[in-house]
């Protein structure tokens, strides 16, 4: 474990004392009121990680004034002090913290899914290589994340069971995912302000409203359905989704094509299951079909089906296919390269009936 110049009382004060019974008493009672950490062995790590942090802690040899090296930021809990320049960043949610800190130009040393970069493909080549793997989103590494050695930890406030652990291995940054259902900028904001990264925000910004402005003249004017195939289940999409607005921003009007299938007012609302009375109020002019669970032939085959008929779209061939494991599709892109992506596989898909 290297030394690091870190305050040693904002950071790891009270939190130092492991070895004496009291201490251990108190982690127990913890330990117990953390529904995940039940189980010999999540305890087993989770007390490895305390310890190893309390090490961390004694291990510092030096202090630096904290105007020196850190800012002060909000985030979910509150102000809290980040470094100036962070070296090494942890993030607890690879999906929805990955893309938008590559998108600002900070890469990371560690994340919970790193182990299977395949479910990554729009991130650019070679991000997750050598990337520290810390478990799942819904159970940390705790051990594994306190010898990766991070100088600053971004987590959400879905983590909130374990923050206090958190804080004894690192500065950790919280993102507020309150709104993130229907924001897809709300997260790489909040980094872009806790790295004070908001004239590189700017610029994706700039390139983001370039793009869509190049690609609304062939859209714009036209509506469109998007329906998403699950095993025993048709689900479309409000235009108050992520991937709504996105088809928004490309001039696709998205919500007059869903009238007769629901309202939508935000969250998991802009969501709505079709019965099969409902799939002909599919009025759009095109119809995007995406699928996560079937292969192309199985999606085709579906859609071949009498009831998928009363579409309009269906009936004039207008449907552009869009298979998860063909295209890495993202229907919540947070970043940049998962939503420049996501514009590639949309144009690409209506290529054919736009020019038709």
């Amino acid at each position: 474990m290297t030394d690091r110049e870190i305050d040693v009382s904002s950071r790891f004060r009270l939190r130092i004392e492991y070895n004496n019974m009291e201490r251990r008493k108190i982690v127990r009672d913890r330990q117990a009121s953390f529904g995940c950490f039940e189980g010999g062995r999540s305890q087993q790590r989770l007390r490895r990680a305390r310890l190893l942090a309390g090490a961390v802690a004694l291990a510092v040899l030096s202090v630096v004034p904290a105007s020196a090296q850190e800012r002060t930021v909000t985030d979910f809990r509150g102000e809290v002090a980040v470094p100036a320049e962070p070296e090494r960043i942890a993030v607890l949610n690879l999906p929805a913290l990955g893309d938008p800190l590559l998108t600002l130009g900070h890469a990371f040393i560690g994340a919970p899914g790193a182990d299977q970069p395949q479910n990554f493909g729009y991130l650019p080549e070679g991000a997750l290589d050598g990337v520290i793997n810390l478990g799942t989103p819904r159970e940390i590494d705790l051990e594994a994340l306190a010898a990766a050695d991070p100088d600053l930890i971004i987590a959400t406030d879905q983590n909130g069971p374990i923050l206090d652990l958190l804080d004894a291995i690192a500065t950790t940054y919280v993102v507020d995912t309150t709104a993130m259902a229907t924001d897809r900028w709300t997260i790489v904001e909040q980094l872009a302000e806790a790295l004070g990264e908001e004239e590189t925000l700017a610029a994706y910004r700039a390139e983001y409203d370039a793009r869509t402005s190049a690609l609304r003249p062939r859209f714009e004017g036209s509506t469109v359905s998007f329906v998403r195939l699950v095993p025993d289940a048709l689900l479309t999409y409000h235009g108050n989704s992520p991937i709504g607005a996105l088809l928004s921003d490309i001039g696709l009007d998205v919500t007059s094509a869903l009238e007769g299938v629901g309202e939508a007012t935000g969250g998991p609302n802009y969501i709505v299951s079709l019965s099969p009375e409902q799939v002909g109020a599919l009025t759009g002019d095109y119809l995007i079909v995406y699928t996560e669970n079937l292969s192309r032939e199985e999606a085709e085959a579906v859609i071949g089906g009498a009831l998928w008929q009363t579409i309009p779209a269906v009936a004039a061939g207008d449907v552009a296919l869009v298979v998860k494991s063909e295209t890495d599709f993202l229907l919540l892109p947070w970043g940049r390269y998962g939503t420049m992506h996501d514009l590639d596989v949309i144009e690409e898909a209506l290529a054919p009936l736009v020019a038709g």
